[in-house]
C-alpha cells in the first residue's frame, strides 16, 4: 500500500501526511478517472496472465508489481494451483 500511495503522491493525486492520505483537491476529476482506468488495465493484464498458466500448474511464483495483487486474486480460482510463493504484500492480502 505504501508503494501505491507513493506513486499516487508522485502523480500529485493524493497528499500524504503521517498515517494519513487524502485526495488532492487540485488533481481534478480527469486525473482521478485516468487512475481508475489504470486499475481496469491491471485487471486485464491479470486476466491475460492467468490464461497463460498451464492447466496442470500446481506451484506459482509471483514477483512484485502493480498487477500482482489482481493476478493473485484470479489465480486463487484455479483448481490445480496448490501453492503460491511471493513477497508481494498485495498478493498476500
Amino acid at each position: 500500500m505504501r508503494n501505491d500511495l507513493k506513486i499516487l503522491e508522485e502523480k500529485r493525486l493524493v497528499i500524504r501526511t503521517f498515517g494519513l492520505a487524502n485526495l488532492n483537491p487540485s488533481a481534478g476529476k480527469k486525473a482521478l478517472a485516468k487512475e481508475r482506468q489504470t486499475l481496469t488495465t491491471d485487471e486485464l493484464i491479470a486476466k491475460k496472465a492467468v490464461e497463460l498458466i498451464p492447466e496442470n500448474a500446481r506451484y506459482i511464483g509471483l514477483d512484485c508489481g502493480s498487477s500482482v495483487g489482481e493476478v493473485a486474486n484470479q489465480i486463487i480460482n484455479l483448481p490445480s494451483v496448490k501453492t503460491i510463493v511471493t513477497s508481494s504484500v498485495p498478493a498476500i492480502s
